[in-house]
């Protein structure tokens, strides 16, 4: 299981820099509208990752379980 979980971590990273590459959305005006753009672009990357980490391990036969106790 952990060389499955590595091997998704490192092509959810991969998926996720492909789409959204450091330093290539374009600022919005000011200093504040950079800070703006790059926090979408880690917020989309990071979902990005997520999804593709996920889709990954699931294409490897594992599933998600709640781990949530029931009241």
């Amino acid at each position: 299981m952990a060389k499955d979980t590595s091997d998704c971590h490192a092509t959810a990273r991969e998926e996720a820099l492909r789409r959204y590459p450091y330093g290539f959305s374009a600022p919005s005006f000011g200093a504040s509208g950079m800070v703006a753009s790059q926090q979408r672009d880690d917020t989309n990357r990071s979902i990005v990752e997520t999804a593709a980490f996920n889709a990954c391990m699931q294409e490897k036969g594992y599933t998600r379980t709640s781990s949530a106790q029931p009241k």
